[in-house]
């Protein structure tokens, strides 16, 4: 677990992913993003060591009143040269508070101590200004 400021970041185990993502269908869970997570997610989540299991699930941020305002994650386990990307999403009614900053820290902060990781790369849209802005402020 990743303790911030104002958040608490948890990684799901694979049966707490699975009622995350089916559980939330119709709310913040797509019939499309469903589809995505079950393929590139949950699948090879099922197949990937113990170990690697935080590095395919989603690790949900909460504020100190238990509400949930975000997730965060890596897309994949480092590759062979320790490099990892990270992905994020603010829940909408929870965006413009410096929350996604705020869990990327946090989250950089936790991989610089796992001795598998070397670099840490995230991708924007080019017209995401906000998502570019978290990773400015980030370093």
């Amino acid at each position: 677990m990743v303790s911030t400021d104002r958040l608490h970041i948890t990684p799901l185990s694979y049966y707490e992913l699975t009622d995350y993502v089916f559980g939330r269908k119709g709310s913040v869970v797509s019939d499309e993003d469903e589809a995505w997570t079950l393929e590139n997610v949950l699948q090879p989540m099922s197949m990937a060591e113990t170990d690697d299991h935080i590095f395919y699930t989603f690790w949900v941020a909460k504020r100190a009143d238990g509400i949930a305002i975000a997730d965060i994650g890596f897309k994949k386990p480092p590759d062979e040269h320790g490099i990892v990307e990270i992905g994020y999403y603010v829940f909408p009614q929870f965006r413009g508070k410096g929350y996604a900053t705020e869990m990327v820290d946090g989250l950089v902060e936790w991989a610089n101590k796992d001795k598998r990781i070397n670099f840490i790369c995230a991708g924007v849209e080019p017209n995401n200004i906000a998502s570019k802005q978290v990773l400015f402020n980030n370093g």
